[in-house]
């Protein structure tokens, strides 16, 4: 576990100033599906390859919650419902 706390003080270690926004994921659900290369290859850029896994494509679907502190004082809303999807590339 010092470990990890020393990675962690360390990538931290360069930024200044105060912190605005504190964000916790939670409810989190992971679905994959399998998708045609053909589908996907014309929404990522030329410098980018496709990582697939057994030759294959995947695309991610993932709903979760994102608790909020810190960043807009809205009443009543402690958490942020959201939908996030996908896929998987390798650069250069």
């Amino acid at each position: 576990m010092k470990e990890l706390k020393k990675v962690k003080k360390e990538a931290y270690a360069n930024l200044k100033g105060y912190w605005c926004l504190h964000q916790v994921w939670s409810n989190i659900l992971l679905v994959h599906f399998p998708v045609p290369k053909s589908i996907i290859r014309p929404l990522i850029p030329r410098c980018c390859q496709l990582d697939t896994f057994d030759n294959t494509v995947w695309i991610s679907v993932v709903p979760l919650r994102i608790g909020v502190k810190g960043f807009a004082k809205i009443p009543f809303i402690r958490s942020i419902p959201e939908v996030n999807v996908r896929t998987y590339i390798k650069y250069g």
